[in-house]
């Protein structure tokens, strides 16, 4: 134990310990879910964008090829995997760009066009699990906000103004405009 604790990660108690094994549970139920994370996790994309000449990352849940189809799969906690409630935290938490930039990022690098889908599972008990697939433009409005994102990045950094954090709630979004200003403040 106290090994464990000098490693300074975070230790489950048995409940929330007890929640995680059920939860898995609860998935491996859902053939679909199942088949979708039978692929590469936690992979890492870099690229430079031609546009701003930006560096990007990403690092995604799991890409897979699912139907014949290179997939990105992203895992999600949700209140509620009702389709309504599951596009209101999409809204709310900013997906579509989530979506959009790990396509790019990934199509960057794979030279294919990719699909996107959720696996949401609810937070309770039974912890319901469900699939949700991006359409085609749902994906191309997030690349569009992540360009348009981009390029105000791009436009402040160029002339030294302060930068506005529009969708600071997305930590990804957020953790990213970090690295590209510290990038930017130590050059």
């Amino acid at each position: 134990y106290d090994k464990l604790i000098m490693t300074g990660k975070e230790l489950l108690s048995a409940d929330d310990w007890d929640r995680v094994y059920d939860m898995g549970e609860a998935l491996d139920k859902n053939d679909e879910a199942v088949a979708l994370l039978k692929g590469a996790h936690e992979q890492i994309y870099q690229w430079t964008d031609p546009e701003t000449g930006e560096l990007c990352k990403v690092k995604i849940d799991c890409l897979t090829r699912f139907n014949g189809q290179l997939t990105i799969v992203d895992y999600k906690t949700t209140d509620s995997c009702d389709e309504r409630a599951f596009r209101a935290s999409a809204r709310k938490y900013g997906y579509k760009f989530q979506a959009g930039m790990y396509a790019e990022g990934v199509e960057n690098d794979m030279l294919e066009q990719v699909r996107f889908a959720f696996i949401a599972q609810e937070k309770n008990p039974p912890y319901a699990t469900r699939v949700f697939y991006c359409d085609d433009d749902y994906v191309k409005a997030g690349k569009l906000e992540f360009h348009n994102l981009l390029r105000r990045i791009a436009h402040h950094l160029l002339h030294s103004f302060a930068i506005a954090y529009p969708v600071a709630r997305n930590h990804g979004v957020l953790n990213m405009l970090v690295e590209i200003v510290n990038k930017h403040v130590r050059h």
